[in-house]
């Protein structure tokens, strides 16, 4: 069983829950491989058990990977019956003044996103609707559309503005609300139109920070790939064009940025990880949600691909003890056992765990 902690008691009279009996059908529990339900489970416990603190949060970790440790936990009480509320209800308490209203640099826009997607999963509309009316106040026409990354307004990047993708599209699967709809198809439109691929068709950073709308050319990541997937399956409903968008996007991906099949990050080598501690999570999100994509569109595509990523953690990055280290390609074990890394595994055997086992 997960260990269990002291928790606070949430903001209640602030912002009170909305009890919902809405089901998200793209995250139903569905388990096909035990094995990796298993390493998940075990993952979760070495998580929380050295990461989630007494004060009922993960601590010094940035928030918006507090908001995806929540999503994982999300996850797994659907899958295993595990029950994390006590921390889905508190994770955010230490950071909730900087959510609502942001820090020098005023709101981020992009921090705000994966809270709401927490909250969705955790059955929560009422903050979810609060958080992403948040992420859209960083809508306007400056370079013909697209969400600012925070609210001081200094560049339109990527990763916020599928954030973005992915929050419409669950919000209007969920209460049909035109608004989101049109919210989900103009973003991917003012995307397409602005450029933001290089030539091997991967996501760059976004756009330039002088005010000329074009593409930096900043790093490629996995993350920037594969997060906006949610949002063009939902797209897809509509648009049949999205679906073959998120496979080319996807095998742009696998091409130009793996090893022999396994993901790297551009700040991995065989011999050293620099990847920061926001870097280290984003291969196992980039994993989750190629399989939220398929849980969604009914596609079985990337199933081996999935597979594959969680076996080449257990043969490369596994510490022992349930702990992971950050590098899959290659069986560089870093000392180093930080957080993110630890989470980025558990998304990927989520992820593995809904698909059929490979024996």
């Amino acid at each position: 069983m997960v260990h269990s902690f002291k928790t606070l008691t949430f903001l209640a009279n602030l912002l009170p829950s909305l009890a919902l009996a809405f089901t998200i059908p793209s995250l139903s529990p569905r388990v096909k491989c035990d094995y990796y339900l298993d390493l998940a489970l075990e993952a979760a416990d070495s998580l929380q058990a050295r990461y989630f603190t007494d004060q009922g949060d993960y601590g010094p970790q940035a928030v918006w990977v507090s908001g995806v440790d929540i999503i994982w936990l999300n996850k797994l009480d659907q899958l295993a019956g595990t029950d994390h509320k006590h921390c889905i209800d508190t994770a955010f308490n230490s950071n909730y003044d900087y959510l609502l209203h942001g820090d020098s640099h005023g709101k981020s826009y992009d921090d705000v996103a994966w809270i709401v997607m927490a909250y969705l999963l955790h059955d929560d509309l009422k903050n979810a609707l609060v958080f992403y009316d948040i992420q859209a106040e960083g809508l306007d026409d400056v370079c013909g559309g697209g969400v600012w990354w925070e609210e001081a307004h200094s560049f339109k990047n990527t990763i916020t503005n599928v954030l973005f993708l992915s929050s419409s599209g669950l919000l209007w699967d969920y209460t049909k609300e035109d608004k989101y709809l049109k919210n989900l198809q103009n973003t991917w439109s003012w995307m397409k139109g602005m450029n933001l691929t290089n030539d091997q068709g991967l996501f760059n950073d976004g756009l330039t920070r002088d005010g000329s709308c074009k593409n930096d050319n900043g790093p490629v990541w996995t993350y920037n790939q594969a997060t906006g997937l949610v949002g063009l399956a939902y797209l897809s409903r509509v648009d049949p064009t999205a679906l073959e968008d998120a496979y080319q996007i996807i095998d742009n991906m696998i091409a130009h940025m793996t090893v022999d099949g396994i993901l790297r990050e551009n700040c991995e080598t065989e011999t050293t990880n620099t990847c920061n501690a926001d870097q280290r999570v984003f291969k196992g999100l980039s994993v989750f949600f190629i399989n939220w994509f398929q849980e969604i569109t009914g596609t079985t595509k990337y199933s081996d691909f999935i597979i594959r990523q969680a076996d080449a953690i257990v043969d490369n990055a596994n510490m022992g003890n349930g702990y992971y280290g950050p590098t899959w390609f290659y069986p560089y074990k870093n000392p180093e056992n930080w957080d993110s890394s630890q989470s980025s595994a558990l998304a990927a055997f989520l992820a593995a765990a809904a698909q059929d086992c490979p024996w």
